[in-house]
């Protein structure tokens, strides 16, 4: 492609480029169509469909044991390692698969759900099972540094549900179809997935041998463990605010919380696309110490610069988010342009720290990244303890970024305290320069002109980009040396 060739930008930053470019294509109109799922059935219903699901999702963790990343990891440093693990842990990974909704049912009945809950429990529970049989063949594409296959992989399920749920919208949709809609398009997407495999002959019969999975599942733990944190963290709120009560409430706190975080999970999406490219390049150059310094240095500006973007939009438009809601009243919206605001604080606090941790997993360090993340869980849920019954979802946003906030500083003061690589300290400067402009720029033109939103913030967008290249906070030299 001529650009590719006249930039000389290939391989890895040729795939970052791919996988961002698809998920903006993609993730923009799912988000939409799923606000607009919302606006049908209602705050309330949808509010218990995502409690439900982000049950399912912290107990995810069970399907997998750590498995994928141990995979990318130990493919990325030596490929020829994948008939000697995938057969084994494709095995372990379906047996866990047909148990995980059978716990979830009995989880669920602890917590006192209804049958009627507990039947769309164990429908989303299946659908999360294959949610993680679907990331472990993708785990074998990034471990192969197939980055550009799975930058497709990564978008197959979104583009299947997009499909289901506008049919359903035209057909009549309520809770139960749209909980099915999302079984059957992670169940396809599997599918294909195993078939792309087999076409780059990846893939094996799965085979059960306990005595060659246990060091398998041993070492792949520490990762495991860290995944139960990072969905602890991510979903934890959405069930407390569904299962605390709130006396002064005078909207659906569960509903409006999910209308509000839906957009921050969406917007954190482009980070969980790239970081495990970065996680993978990590790994592979861990014994280069010049090659994991540029990739810090490339990958901060590249996760910093958008979500700070986006956070200082939310500043000024806020409401822009929540267009969709012809059904919402005057009040709802206020809740969740409020919520939104709040929780883009924790945005932009991943923007700046989030690849610290990813650096830390790949080389060694994950250790320290559990014990952080189980301090910021700790404090994130003792704070909703102590505050939701008095202040709703709003204490659930505020308690988000309070935990984000610590858990992301430790990581700095611990590679600074340890000296294990230099922290982007110019590039961090560099990018609260741009979002200082970016704030600056849009203030002046929303109050002093009375130009259409699209065009002040296209106006300010330019703007800081044209300016965080001129800084070098993206430099389009350094991508050419990834390869």
């Amino acid at each position: 492609m001529w650009f590719i060739k006249f930039f000389g930008i290939k391989n890895f930053a040729f795939n970052i480029g791919l996988i961002v470019v698809l998920n903006l294509l993609i993730k923009p109109i799912g988000l939409l169509v799923e606000m607009k799922v919302q606006d049908k059935i209602g705050h309330e219903a949808f509010g218990k469909y995502a409690a439900l699901y982000s049950l399912g999702y912290l107990f995810m963790i069970f399907t997998d044991l750590g498995i994928n990343q141990y995979l990318t990891k130990s493919l990325a440093e030596s490929p020829q390692k994948l008939k000697s693990l995938f057969p084994f842990a494709f095995g372990f990974k379906l047996l866990a698969s047909l148990l995980f909704p059978i716990l979830m049912l009995g989880l669920g009945y602890a917590l006192g759900y209804e049958l009627q809950d507990l039947y769309l429990l164990a429908v989303l529970s299946f659908a999360h099972a294959m949610i993680q049989l679907a990331s472990f063949f993708r785990a074998n594409f990034q471990g192969f540094q197939l980055f550009s296959v799975d930058a497709i992989a990564s978008n197959i399920d979104k583009v299947l549900l997009i499909v289901l749920i506008c049919v359903l919208l035209f057909t009549g949709i309520n809770l139960e179809s749209f909980v099915w809609a999302r079984f059957v398009a992670i169940a396809i997407t599997v599918f294909i997935l195993a078939v792309i495999m087999y076409k780059h002959k990846l893939l094996s019969l799965p085979k059960w041998k306990w005595e060659t999975i246990k060091p398998i599942v041993i070492q792949s733990l520490p990762f495991a463990f860290m995944t139960v944190l990072y969905s602890i963290n991510e979903k934890v709120d959405q069930v407390m605010v569904e299962r605390i009560t709130f006396e002064g409430a005078i909207v659906d706190q569960a509903g409006i919380y999910a209308a509000s975080y839906r957009w921050l999970d969406a917007i954190m999406m482009y980070l969980w696309t790239i970081l495990p490219m970065f996680f993978a390049k990590f790994a592979h150059h861990e014994s280069s110490y010049e090659d994991k310094k540029r990739l810090l240095k490339v990958g901060t500006g590249i996760t910093a610069l958008p979500l700070l973007l986006v956070g200082g939009f939310s500043l000024f438009y806020g409401e822009k988010f929540f267009f969709i809601y012809e059904n919402s009243s005057v009040v709802e919206m206020e809740n969740m342009v409020l919520l939104f605001q709040v929780l883009c604080l924790a945005l932009c606090i991943h923007g700046f720290f989030a690849i610290l941790s990813t650096f830390l997993t790949s080389n060694g360090h994950t250790k320290f990244v559990n014990k952080m993340l189980g301090v910021s869980i700790g404090l994130n849920v003792l704070l909703n303890f102590i505050f939701i019954p008095y202040y709703g979802a709003l204490a659930a946003a505020i308690a988000t970024v309070i935990s984000t906030l610590i858990m992301s500083i430790a990581y700095a003061i611990y590679i600074q305290y340890h000296k294990i690589i230099p922290l982007p300290y110019l590039q961090w400067f560099k990018s609260i320069i741009v979002l200082g402009i970016y704030i600056v720029s849009f203030y002046g033109l929303v109050h002093y002109t009375s130009f259409h939103w699209i065009l002040n913030t296209a106006f300010c967008t330019i703007i800081s980009i044209a300016f965080s290249f001129a800084i070098k906070l993206i430099e389009v030299k350094e991508l050419k040396k990834l390869r």
